[in-house]
């Protein structure tokens, strides 16, 4: 079984690796790891590679690294901007958009949202999911550690709009495009990067609707079927991915 752990780019230095704590504390007491025995330690910014635990430095784990690979950026980078979800289904959706390959994952309180955070609760909410995220690379293996956070209000999210090639908004109205015609338009332009707008568990509200059309959002259906917010999500993300990788 391959294990893998992961180190901040930063503490990259020469051909060695000084752990943090908490990534120490789970190879060591969790998984068992011991000097000598081999994992694979990530970056989250595409680069991994195999090392050898060389011992202890501190209550830290020292890793010697044995060669390294850089993997290439996605060819399309999808910004997910979803609606903060109740507890468990966010974190969920964290770990799944990690494991799809999201570039980042933008959460944002809507006016319909059943969970309202306070400044403090947002910010430990954040510090949440990107573990969560530094989880789902080690899980699967997926070199890139998505950007989590921080919250924003509706407004503050349709300012990024201006840093992706398109941004879509998943709508249940009747002019609401089908996702493969518009990801068909986008690919043939040369897009690089789509933000996706997906809304809370009581779907936007018609002035969210209307401010995300004014900042050029193409309405996007993901079919007949009405979906829970987090499937949306994770639905749009493999659709997406699947119709770029398809037209490749």
């Amino acid at each position: 079984m391959t294990v893998r752990c992961h180190a901040e780019p930063e503490s990259w230095t020469g051909e060695e690796i000084v752990l943090s704590a908490a990534e120490s504390h789970h190879l060591k007491h969790v998984m068992r790891i011991r000097p000598g025995d081999e994992v694979v330690v990530m970056d989250g910014a595409g680069r991994e590679a195999p090392a050898m635990v060389a011992g202890e430095h501190g209550r830290a784990l020292l890793l010697k690294i044995l060669s390294v690979r850089r993997h290439p950026r996605p060819d399309l980078a999808i910004h997910l901007l979803s609606a903060v979800l109740k507890g468990p289904k966010m974190d969920w959706l964290v770990q799944k958009a990690t494991e799809l390959g999201a570039a980042s994952l933008l959460p944002v309180q809507m006016a319909r949202c059943v969970v309202r955070l306070n400044e403090r609760q947002a910010a430990d909410r954040c510090e949440r999911w990107r573990q969560i995220a530094q989880g789902g690379i080690k899980q699967c293996g997926t070199p890139f550690l998505p950007v989590i956070g921080p919250v924003t209000d509706f407004a503050g999210a349709l300012t990024h709009a201006g840093a992706f090639d398109i941004l879509l908004i998943c709508s249940l109205g009747p002019d609401a495009r089908s996702l493969r015609a518009v990801l068909g338009d986008a690919h043939a332009r040369g897009v690089c990067s789509v933000g996706v707008l997906v809304g809370p568990e009581g779907d936007f509200t018609s002035g969210e609707i209307a401010a995300a059309l004014s900042a050029d959002a193409v309405p996007v259906t993901l079919g007949a079927q009405v979906l829970r917010a987090e499937t949306a999500s994770v639905f749009a993300l493999g659709a997406i991915q699947y119709e770029w990788m398809s037209r490749s």
